[in-house]
């Protein structure tokens, strides 16, 4: 067990669910179904084994992990390097379908998306054992909202209440039974929501950063007049989930060369990134900071509005000083996006930059901080970034 991924407030708080509600359905069926009768028996088995798989599935999808690719990758043929895009915090490569996560800081193999409740990401390595957990998981709390309801329902109704529920009375064991029927249905209902579009990404083989680009590659091609984006990774339905779903618990393929459909190649969806990547370049404009900003995400002092209309949470936030430079490329209302600018050498042949300490000795590249900050931090610096 990875324990640093565990001692994160989305595992304890996951962890914490599944013993308490395990806790209450285990009492309600000892209460009214113990093991001795025919009707005990079947919900034992039913309740402990859907536990059992959630628990299994949950503790391999954080020990396995996502798959992360090596620091510095770079693929076998240098020829390819023009059709990949380059990670300055990992100072490697990017394969098809990988992307780099802010919050594990590393690039991951066949990204779907950055999980708090697991602490990580969900991506090749991890994707079938998620899927499978956020599968069990609404079923087991459907089940245990059945027996706690059916519970509660005798023990108003029927008139005979067992002398091991009459502590059931008491205001702080009443509140944790209430507390208990209420999480079970509030994980029963959101975490189905979860496993639809999971179940979607892997029926059509998009993750989730991948349905973002075929959206924008989508009204690209509209506004260019190209013929339609084709997806190189949809093999159809059967052939999508023979990728993930395998009775092995290990994924299938090493995370970097891929199946495509004919008619594409192993780059189609990184060269579309490329045009992208360029594209939102030339959107992007200069800002320099007028006020000082700590990285905090709920920041009173510049405003209280800004802790009301704060972006996904689970993007970060940059730190900037006043008279920072800063290449904005998302924008809202109240907050912008971007990294801190850094000029590029004239003589450099990577998109890095290097730091000297005046002796003439080249220092590690710099490396770009990316992050939210209050959009009344900064004004715009009146020329187009190239």
């Amino acid at each position: 067990m990875k324990w640093p991924r565990v001692i994160h407030w989305g595992p304890l708080v996951t962890i914490f669910l599944i013993a308490f509600i395990f806790y209450w359905s285990l009492f309600v069926l000892s209460v009214y179904w113990p093991w001795a009768t025919p009707n005990g028996k079947v919900h034992h088995i039913l309740f402990m084994t859907n536990v059992v798989f959630i628990c299994v599935n949950y503790l391999h999808a954080i020990q396995h992990g996502p798959g992360f690719v090596k620091l510095g990758w770079k693929p076998d043929n240098v020829k390819n390097q023009k059709h990949l895009q380059f990670c300055q915090a990992c100072q490697g490569f990017k394969p098809p379908r990988a992307h780099h996560c802010q919050a594990c800081k590393r690039c991951v193999m066949k990204m779907d998306h950055h999980c708090p409740w697991i602490n990580c990401c969900v991506g090749h390595e991890n994707h079938a054992t998620f899927t499978r957990f956020v599968f069990h998981a609404p079923l087991g709390c459907g089940y245990a909202f059945y027996l706690q309801g059916m519970f509660l329902y005798r023990l108003l109704f029927s008139g005979f209440v067992p002398e091991q529920a009459m502590f059931m009375f008491k205001s702080p064991t009443a509140f944790c039974f209430f507390l208990s029927i209420g999480f079970s249905l509030g994980v029963t209902l959101a975490v189905s929501v979860l496993l639809f579009y999971q179940l979607r990404s892997i029926l059509r083989n998009r993750t989730m950063v991948e349905e973002w680009i075929l959206d924008k590659a989508h009204y690209r091609h509209l506004d260019e007049n190209l013929e339609p984006f084709v997806y190189p990774y949809d093999l159809g339905w059967r052939q999508n989930c023979m990728q993930v779903f395998l009775l092995s618990w290990y994924a299938r393929g090493n995370g970097i060369t891929w199946a495509v459909r004919n008619g594409c190649d192993q780059y189609t969806l990184t060269n579309e990134q490329l045009i992208q990547k360029q594209r939102k370049r030339a959107r992007s404009r200069l800002f320099r900071c007028v006020t000082p900003y700590s990285g905090t995400y709920f920041p009173v002092r510049i405003g209280f509005w800004l802790c009301c209309t704060n972006p996904s949470l689970l993007d970060p936030r940059m730190r900037i000083s006043e008279g920072d430079t800063i290449l904005v490329s998302r924008f809202n209302k109240s907050w912008f996006y971007g990294e801190r600018h850094v000029p590029q050498p004239a003589d450099s042949a990577k998109s890095t930059t290097t730091s000297s300490n005046g002796d003439g000795k080249p220092q590690r590249p710099l490396m770009r901080q990316k992050g939210w900050f209050p959009a009344k931090c900064a004004e715009p610096v009146m020329e187009k970034y190239d």
